[in-house]
């Protein structure tokens, strides 16, 4: 069954099954301002072949997140050993509130998964000693928003950043603060705009 922090999403997704898509998910109807839409739309669509939302279709968007994670962790560490590499992933398949997370809806899984991408985007371009990949980190950023608002760009960007204080000059620094900033701005605008379109000033201001 459903338990504790994932049963609002249940209920989220289950409401877009009856009613259909909307800007932010929904309980009873009313809009919930907490959360973008995004994680529900994912639950929403591996729900549609079954007809219902059940344990697997909710479960399963965040159980590819954690692959990913799992996947890029290998890949990180197997930079420098194949060893390591094995050793990391295996140390997070046996971590109980990782394997816990895993098997439950968890958007912050999804941020982890987001979080790590651009995390090792980042080194390898170090250790490749090649440009920044701008561009990708960004919609990685956007990625972030739409899954988890305003904490979905804080999380990677700090990451990346703390990367780059070790690594790069004082130059990428600030373009890539600037950038972060820039793009945090730009969604949390459009959200608010959105929302005043859709529900009203109450609801922005909910927000």
């Amino acid at each position: 069954p459903f338990i504790n922090f994932e049963t609002r999403f249940a209920v989220f997704a289950q409401e877009m099954l009856r009613h259909g898509p909307s800007l932010f998910p929904t309980t009873y109807g009313q809009p919930y301002p907490d959360y973008p839409v995004t994680s529900t739309l994912l639950i929403w669509l591996a729900s549609l072949p079954f007809g219902e939302v059940n344990k697997f279709s909710a479960v399963l968007p965040t159980a590819l997140a954690s692959a990913l994670v799992v996947a890029l962790t290998y890949r990180l560490l197997a930079l420098y050993s194949k060893r390591w590499g094995v050793l990391a992933a295996g140390f997070e398949l046996l971590t109980m509130m990782f394997v816990a997370e895993s098997r439950s809806i968890s958007i912050d899984q999804m941020v982890s998964a987001i979080t790590l991408t651009a995390f090792y985007l980042t080194h390898l371009a170090y250790r490749q000693q090649t440009a920044l990949p701008t561009k990708r980190l960004a919609l990685l950023l956007v990625a972030g928003f739409l899954i988890r608002g305003p904490v979905g760009v804080v999380i990677p960007a700090g990451v990346v950043l703390s990367h780059l204080l070790l690594t790069h000059g004082r130059r990428e620094i600030v373009l890539f603060a600037a950038l972060s900033a820039a793009i945090l701005l730009a969604c949390v605008l459009a959200m608010l705009g959105l929302s005043m379109l859709a529900y009203g000033r109450d609801f922005v201001l909910d927000i």
